[in-house]
């Protein structure tokens, strides 16, 4: 739009003082000033509006502003300037430059009694600083983000401390830790809160705070509030904050690994049974290998082959349950089931679910086996009309065990005028291995076996 011929008021000109004193201050201004008369052409051009415009005086002064400036018509600008000279009030606001891009320019403009004056001053700069502000606290404010987002879902305990030993925040780990609320720590001195109190954390933080040099691992024992009736275990790390003066700070992590130590222990005493179980297997089977008696070598190999396939499935058992015991009932499914499956017999299993002591498993199997060979060669299970019922029941005393083994619809039993190495090896394991008495019957309809184990069980879950 020309400004030329908006109907806008029209300021009459007249002479204005361009020496002496008035010329002396503008050029001296800092800020840049330019006049425009009622034509819109330049009266004053001061030095300063020289350097931040980037034309001269002489080659502005007497020029229309769109001689020399043709960008600005229709512009922000000139829409602000028309809106000044219609109102006759100043404005102060900030543009970017349309001649000079990447320059902002803080304007103040106001009416003349023949025109408008422009003050004029560059902010690039501090705009640039602003910005870099603000991309700064932006940044500061992410990773304060960052950090407490740390803080708040880290799986392990985090702590802060100052130079005098007091903390000055935890995170919610180390808190569920400690069974402390989180703001309770803050000012107080690690001798006054858990789990600090443990042996030696106090001095490795001295350490730290003396020496600047981080202790990647310590392991502490302790107790807090939050599981005061055990000890707990943690392994820690303590590390220097430096500032510009030194260490400001030191930083902590806590990782409970009471759990760990407990598996580890447990580990240990699984290791040492499992290498007395393995020692004690194999005189085992050496006793077997010098008491089994057969008249050929075929019927030799079949008896130590069957006794040492029940401590096999002993050990099976014991190790399928981390050498804690053994199911009863499934102990008598594994070595009677296949007996009574051979010549087609009927067994029956009756009795509440029991778990035997892990000392009592490889004795109890090798007396469970030697009855049901003596059952499969002689007895109930040797025939397809046979059957066998094995029931039991704990004792009152919770650790003891009540068995009964009846056999039936099989062959007469005969009762045998010397016990044989089969009953023998029995009787020993029941008595010394078991601790627990045998009682046996032969009437007519088949063999009766009473055991008692007064020490058989472990203690009910």
């Amino acid at each position: 739009m020309d400004l030329a011929i908006v109907s806008a008021p029209q300021i009459t000109s007249r002479s204005f003082d361009n020496g002496g004193f008035a010329a002396a201050v503008l050029d001296r201004m800092a800020e840049g000033a330019f006049a425009l008369d009622g034509n819109w052409r330049f009266i004053v051009f001061n030095a300063a509006c020289e350097r931040v415009l980037g034309h001269t005086a002489s080659q502005v002064l007497g020029r229309s502003l769109w001689e020399v400036y043709p960008e600005i018509r229709g512009s922000d600008f000139e829409q602000r300037c028309l809106a000044i000279l219609a109102d006759g009030h100043e404005a102060t606001f900030e543009i970017d430059s349309i001649t000079q891009p990447g320059l902002c320019l803080k304007l103040r403009v106001f009416p003349l009694a023949d025109g408008l004056g422009v003050l004029v001053l560059d902010v690039t700069q501090r705009r640039r600083v602003e910005a870099d502000l603000m991309q700064a606290l932006t940044q500061t404010e992410a990773a304060r983000a960052w950090m407490d987002a740390l803080l708040e879902h880290a799986p392990i305990g985090l702590a802060f401390f100052d130079r005098e030993g007091r903390y000055i925040q935890v995170n919610r780990r180390l808190a569920e830790i400690n069974g402390i609320p989180a703001e309770a720590h803050a000012g107080k001195h690690i001798s006054e809160l858990p789990p600090v109190k443990a042996s030696g954390f106090e001095p490795a933080l001295g350490q730290v705070l003396q020496t600047g040099d981080p202790i990647p691992t310590l392991e502490i024992t302790g107790g807090t509030p939050a599981h005061a009736e055990a000890e707990r275990h943690w392994l820690t790390g303590l590390y220097p904050i430096r500032g510009r003066s030194g260490i400001d700070a030191v930083g902590a992590f806590v990782l409970d690994i009471t759990e760990r130590k407990l598996g580890e222990h447990q580990m240990r005493l699984l290791m040492q049974e499992v290498d007395h179980r393995a020692k004690n297997a194999l005189a085992v089977a050496l006793a077997l290998l010098r008491l089994s008696r057969a008249g050929t070598q075929e019927e030799f190999a079949q008896t130590v082959e069957g006794r040492i396939g029940a401590l096999a499935r002993a050990h099976t058992l014991l190790a399928a349950n981390r050498w804690q015991g053994a199911d009863l009932r499934l102990m008598l499914e594994e070595i009677l089931r296949p007996l009574a499956q051979q010549a087609g017999a009927d067994l029956n299993l009756q009795g509440p679910d029991l778990r035997i002591r892990s000392d009592g498993v490889q004795p109890l199997s090798l007396v469970v086996h030697e009855l049901g060979t003596n059952a499969l060669r002689h007895g109930a299970l040797s025939i397809a009309a046979g059957t066998l019922d094995v029931r039991w029941h704990r004792d009152p005393s919770g650790q003891g065990l009540h068995l009964d083994w009846t056999e039936s619809h099989g062959p007469a039993p005969v009762q045998p005028s010397r016990p044989g190495v089969g009953l023998s090896l029995t009787e020993r394991n029941i008595r010394h291995q078991l601790h627990g008495v045998l009682a046996m019957a032969w009437p007519q309809e088949g063999v009766r076996i009473h055991l008692d184990l007064p020490r058989l069980l472990a203690d009910p879950d």
